[in-house]
Formats: C-alpha cells, sequence, structure tokens
C-alpha cells in the first residue's frame, strides 16, 4: 500500500511559499493497492494528481487512466478538483466516484449541481469519461479492485464518511 497527499488543507486552498512544507491545496490522498488506485477526496489537490495520473500513463504506454474517487462529504474543499480534474474530459477515463449518503441529494444530484451553469461552464453529463457514481451506506463493505473497503459514520458538521482501506495485511482509515 503506497499513500501520496496530493492536499491537505481543509477549507481554503492556500498554496504558496508559506505553505510550502505542508502544502496548499484542499484533501486529495492516493492510495495504490497494487495496481488499484484509490483516491481520497477530491479537493484541489485533484488537478495535480490528474495531470500526474496522465503523464505516468503516457510514460507507459496505457490508453488511458483508471481510479476510484471515495468522497469523504461534499464540503467545497472536499470536491472543488472535480470540474479541473483533466482526465474526467477524456473518453480513455474510467473513473467510479463513490460518496456517502448524506439526506439531502444523491451524490449525482451533488455534483450536478456543483457543475451546472452558472457556477460551472461544463456540466456533469457533458464529460467524456467513463464515470460511474455510487451512493453507499455507513457499514457497508466493498471491494475495490485489490483492496477492500469499510465505510463508518464519524461526527462532522453535515455528515461524514469514514474509508478503511485494507489490503495487504495493511489498513488505511480516512
Amino acid at each position: 500500500m503506497q499513500v501520496e497527499f496530493w492536499g491537505v488543507r481543509g477549507s481554503i486552498a492556500s498554496p504558496g511559499a508559506a505553505t510550502a512544507g505542508v502544502g496548499g491545496n484542499t484533501s486529495c490522498v492516493e492510495v495504490r493497492c497494487g495496481k488499484t488506485r484509490l483516491i481520497r477526496d477530491a479537493g484541489t489537490g485533484l488537478r495535480s494528481l490528474g495531470d500526474s495520473m496522465l503523464a505516468e500513463a503516457k510514460r507507459a504506454g496505457a490508453p488511458g487512466v483508471e481510479a476510484t474517487l471515495l468522497l469523504s462529504h461534499f464540503h467545497w474543499d472536499h470536491i472543488q478538483g472535480i470540474p479541473f480534474f483533466v482526465p474526467a474530459y477524456l473518453p480513455t477515463t474510467k473513473l467510479d466516484i463513490i460518496g456517502g449518503v448524506n439526506g439531502v441529494l444523491s451524490l449525482g444530484d451533488t455534483l450536478s449541481h456543483q457543475m451546472r451553469a452558472p457556477m460551472f461552464p461544463v456540466r456533469l453529463d457533458e464529460l467524456s469519461a467513463k464515470l460511474t457514481l455510487r451512493d453507499v451506506r455507513h457499514g457497508e463493505s466493498f471491494a475495490v479492485g485489490e483492496a477492500s473497503v469499510t465505510l463508518a459514520k464519524l461526527n462532522h458538521p453535515g455528515g461524514v464518511t469514514a474509508y478503511r482501506i485494507t489490503h495487504g495485511g495493511k489498513r488505511l482509515v480516512y
């Protein structure tokens, strides 16, 4: 299991010299479990991760990128990178997006709301990637490629879903 932090800030992205040591992008954590790539949250760090994924695929001669995005909740600092994630605009990308039930809107409705006029000029349904959206419930467990994922409810304004990722005898909880 390999973990790389692409964004660690809460609420407000603040890139620059003052945050260079700890990072200035909002929540985005990449977890690799063998060939399985899981992305934890889609803050502003998702843009840089997407660029890195495309460069890696090009070096490897791969036709596209594949990943599963696990969203903890739908506050802006955890989803604002999605409209700027270049792989989502490419038909060679396969992206599964999973999010916990929030009691207000479905995952699809939430992300569609974020990416519609006047907030953004490209609608979610206009993205060229092969997108799969899945609402999940607390306590649920499922496999994602080589990894096992279990959900739990945590305390946070508006609700939040924690994910335990298990692979190769190791566990990561986010």
